[in-house]
């Protein structure tokens, strides 16, 4: 368990486990998705690592079953699982995100749709996100997370990118089901008026565009990005109940995520955040 230097009361809930099966991985300053996926597969000694959001809670043979299909394969590189909302329970959040043919925008399969068994599987994605599986020997070839380049958004893409150029497959498995322990309402609110990931929704795109995809897509995608930040400042302004000051703050963090993508700066950024209510 890795604690990116959430506060006192984590430590205590990890201690309170008494069991040698836990590891506990303190980090003093916040390093981000990138510094605890990295540090948590470094201590880690199995031969499938699971990477999973702090706030997801597994069907109870999912694990089962992400080993199971990346023992049948060695093609497999990456398997990711189907997530769903916490309420309604059978409406789907993502079951993988593949890109825009020009403006290479990010596509979720199957966001806000009803499960009625339309997901046959496996299939092959681009990228597969905050459930997912991957064998340690395709890891010792693509190596860990670039954490200065992609310390949240995008840091599993970055690698998966590479093990699709060495020939491995990403794809999802539908019978391999997480659902993330937070209501539609709150997870939208939530990104909304987060700076932080206002920041990185749009550096780390800049940087995975820039490293991963062919020259033809970095073109499409860099004249595509006034229209990204557009979106999202019309979004921003667009809240109701949310203080100017909070969208205000927000707005800073995608210009300034903009920027810094556009001059290559790299690194741990933690913009400041504002309280939303008003």
């Amino acid at each position: 368990m890795v604690d990116d230097a959430a506060d006192e009361e984590t430590r205590k809930t990890v201690e309170s486990f008494e069991t040698p099966r836990v590891r506990y991985v303190p980090h003093a300053q916040r390093t981000l998705t990138a510094g605890a996926n990295n540090d948590g597969i470094r201590v880690s000694k199995g031969d499938v690592i699971i990477l999973a959001s702090d706030d997801l809670v597994f069907a109870r043979d999912a694990i089962e079953r992400f080993v199971r299909v990346l023992s049948s394969d060695p093609s497999i590189g990456w398997v990711g699982a189907v997530i769903y909302y916490r309420q309604p329970a059978d409406l789907i959040q993502s079951a993988g995100t593949y890109f825009s043919p020009f403006a290479r925008r990010l596509i979720t399969i199957g966001q806000n749709t009803l499960d009625r068994g339309q997901l046959r599987g496996p299939y092959e994605v681009p990228i597969v996100d905050s459930c997912t599986a991957v064998p340690r020997r395709v890891l010792e070839r693509t190596g860990l997370i670039n954490a200065a380049r992609f310390p949240f958004y995008h840091d599993l893409a970055s690698i998966q990118f590479v093990a699709r150029r060495l020939g491995y497959r990403v794809i999802i498995d539908p019978a391999i089901k997480a659902s993330h322990d937070r209501p539609l309402e709150d997870r939208h609110s939530r990104a909304l008026v987060s700076p932080l990931r206002s920041y990185y929704v749009l550096r780390s795109r800049i940087f995975l565009e820039r490293g991963y995809d062919d020259s033809f897509h970095r073109t499409t995608f860099a004249l595509s990005i006034p229209l990204y930040l557009a979106h999202f400042l019309l979004q921003t302004f667009a809240m109701s109940g949310v203080k100017f000051a909070t969208k205000l703050s927000v707005a800073t963090a995608l210009l300034r995520g903009l920027m810094d993508g556009f001059l290559g700066r790299e690194g741990v950024v933690i913009p400041h955040a504002v309280s939303a209510e008003g």
